[in-house]
């Protein structure tokens, strides 16, 4: 065994001359370089990268060269990453400072609760945890959003009896949170006796009651619709749990009748709804 050391001052390992690298090997093999004419260090290299401080290398990832703003580099020919390791107790992150505050921006994982933190300007922006996104110093599960979802829906057209053939079926739909949003077009091809008519939707219309803004009547209506059909445009109704809309049509006294699809209608459809999924 070799042995450098000394107990009573510090250590220099000079390279002398200008440019000269210190360079620390193990049967032959590189582990440390330190590169005097950039005043740089690697770690498993005898090049570290041009533009960091310190270049953490275990296999080429085929970048040439780091971004010029980059202090640390970690490569590797396939996936790499750094690794933080504590207590269940504690918290680990990264800290951004500047001369007016050292810690003006974060962002930390809190092992205590699980929950991942981000800061700026020093106040608390996001919080994601076991409930889902939560804004600000918002920790309630209920104010929770746990889902975001973009699509297109292959909307089916059904009558109580009889049958309707769908042609164009152009139905896109953004969900945020229970909050379904839906607009697109719909082409009939062809009728068979319809006695009514429904439209099916990507997620069921929620099963509670009682949210004025949501509901009509309390029977879970979507709501706040907008349905053109020609001249005779058709109103959107569903029952509470129910995977489908009703088209209904106003007569002249007010009452409200299923609508029944003709070949050739044209739907263009615009239109919100909650839902429990």
């Amino acid at each position: 065994m070799s042995t450098l050391k000394s107990s009573a001052e510090n250590l220099t390992l000079n390279a002398d001359g200008s440019g000269n690298d210190v360079i620390i090997q193990s049967n032959g093999s590189t582990l440390v370089t330190v590169d005097g004419s950039q005043s740089s260090v690697g770690i498993g290299t005898a090049t570290p990268t041009g533009n960091a401080k310190l270049h953490i290398y275990n296999g080429a990832s085929g970048q040439a060269s780091s971004s010029n703003n980059t202090e640390v580099v970690v490569e590797n020919s396939s996936n790499t990453g750094i690794h933080f390791l504590t207590p269940n107790t504690a918290v680990s992150g990264l800290w951004f400072g500047d001369p007016e505050d050292n810690d003006v921006g974060r962002m930390y994982y809190s092992h205590s609760d699980d929950s991942l933190q981000i800061f700026t300007d020093t106040e608390a922006r996001v919080r994601i945890d076991s409930d889902g996104i939560k804004f600000g110093t918002d920790t309630a599960a209920a104010n929770a959003l746990n889902d975001y979802e973009e699509g297109n829906h292959a909307c089916a057209f059904t009558s109580d009896s009889g049958s309707i053939t769908v042609g164009r079926n152009d139905l896109a739909y953004t969900k945020i949170g229970n909050i379904v949003h839906m607009t697109g077009e719909i082409g009939i091809s062809s009728v068979s006796s319809p006695n009514g008519t429904k439209m099916s939707l990507p997620f069921t219309v929620a099963s509670h009651t009682n949210d004025r803004n949501m509901n009509w009547g309390g029977q879970g209506m979507i709501c706040y619709s907008i349905a053109q059909h020609q001249d005779n445009p058709p109103c959107l109704y569903s029952s509470a749990g129910e995977s489908h809309v009703n088209l209904l049509y106003q007569q002249d006294d007010g009452a409200f009748i299923g609508y029944d699809a003709a070949a050739g209608d044209t739907y263009m459809f615009s239109f919100t709804y909650k839902t429990d999924s």
